[in-house]
C-alpha cells in the first residue's frame, strides 16, 4: 500500500498514482471547521434577500391573472369567506381546467369535495 502524502488518497495499488484530494470548501475564508456562527450569520447578512413569499393580496391577484374572466367574480365571492359553495367550485372547475362539463363527469372518488361539487 502506498503511504499516505498530504493532499492525496492513499491507493491500495502502489502501480496506480494517488488521487488528489479537493480543497476543503472555504466559508468566507474559513475552513468549514473553522467557521464559527459568527461567520454563517455574516454570510447571511451579505447575501441577496429571499425572496418575498406572496401572501394576501399579491397571491391572490397573480392568481387571478391566470383565472379565465368568466370566474374572477367566482374568486372573489370565494375569497370573502362567506361562500363555501363558491369556493367548492373554484376548487372543483381549477381541477378541471375551467370546464363545468368535466367538473359533472368528475370521478375522483378520493376527493373530499367529489360529495359536494356543483352537478348542474
Amino acid at each position: 500500500m502506498s503511504s499516505l502524502t498530504v493532499g492525496a488518497i492513499p491507493c491500495q495499488d502502489p502501480k496506480l498514482p494517488p488521487r488528489q484530494v479537493p480543497p476543503r470548501r472555504a466559508v468566507l475564508g474559513h475552513t468549514p471547521a473553522q467557521a464559527t456562527p459568527e461567520t454563517f450569520r455574516t454570510m447571511a447578512a451579505k447575501s441577496e434577500p429571499a425572496p418575498p413569499i406572496l401572501i394576501g393580496g399579491s397571491a391572490r391577484e397573480k392568481r387571478l391573472s391566470v383565472v379565465p374572466a368568466k370566474y374572477r367574480t367566482l374568486y372573489r365571492k370565494a375569497w370573502g369567506g362567506n361562500s363555501r359553495k363558491a369556493a367548492i367550485r373554484a376548487f372543483c372547475l381549477e381541477c378541471v381546467a375551467w370546464s363545468e362539463h368535466e367538473v359533472r363527469l368528475c370521478t375522483a372518488l378520493a376527493c373530499p369535495l367529489f360529495e359536494f361539487r356543483e352537478l348542474g
